[in-house]
C-alpha cells in the first residue's frame, strides 16, 4: 500500500517507532510522519509546502536536507524527547 491510498490516519502510540519519511522535487517538499505497529507502518500525518524560487533553484542533496529540516520542525511536538528515524530517497 502506497502513502497516497492511505484514507485513515492513526492515534499516536508512546511505545511505538516514529519515523520521518522525506521527499523533495524541483516546486515543492512532502513528508509523511508514521508509527511502526506489528503489521508495518501506520500514518500519524503529512506534510507539504512549496518552495520559494530562490529554493527551486538548490541542488536536489540540499532540497531534500531542506525537507528534513521542515519536517523535523512541523513534527516537532510529535518527536520531541522521543528518538526517530530518518528516511530520505537522495543518493547523493
Amino acid at each position: 500500500m502506497t502513502w497516497q491510498m492511505t484514507t485513515v490516519l492513526y492515534h499516536s502510540s508512546a511505545n511505538s517507532t516514529l519515523a520521518i519519511v522525506v521527499d523533495a522535487s524541483d516546486n515543492a517538499v512532502g513528508a509523511a510522519l508514521p508509527q511502526q505497529v506489528t503489521n508495518g507502518w501506520k500514518p500519524l500525518a503529512f506534510y507539504s509546502k512549496p518552495l520559494f524560487p530562490a529554493q527551486r533553484r538548490c541542488s536536489a542533496y540540499y532540497r531534500e536536507l531542506l525537507a528534513a529540516c521542515m519536517a523535523i520542525k512541523y513534527f516537532r511536538h510529535m518527536v520531541e524527547g522521543r528518538s526517530f528515524l530518518l528516511f530520505t530517497d537522495h543518493k547523493p
